[in-house]
């Protein structure tokens, strides 16, 4: 008969690898708030950028200006949000 105290090496593969994929995806559901927001391509040009809100494009770790003018907006797409060039670069955010 197995003990409980066998299987706890398996319990914690997998209590780690269930968070690491946390981590790596974050809250994806916040790109389906934006238009466009689950196919922004990533800064260098190797892929899709899924943290949009974030200066890693896997999401987490420090805001970008958007980041916090979309957490002040509620974690919503507003018109205010939308007209807003969160990142200075001349384009607002809805033409971006």
């Amino acid at each position: 008969m197995r003990r409980a105290q066998d299987s706890l090496p398996c319990v914690a593969v997998l209590v780690a690898l269930l968070c690491l994929a946390y981590g790596t995806y974050g809250f994806p559901y916040f790109g389906l708030r934006i238009p466009n927001g689950n196919s922004v391509p990533s800064e260098d040009g190797t892929g899709i950028c899924f943290g949009v809100g974030h200066y890693n494009c896997y999401g987490g770790g420090e805001r970008n200006p958007f980041g916090n003018d979309f957490d002040a907006a509620g974690k919503l797409w507003t018109k205010d949000l939308c007209h807003k060039d969160s990142d200075g670069d001349g384009l607002t955010n809805g033409e971006e």
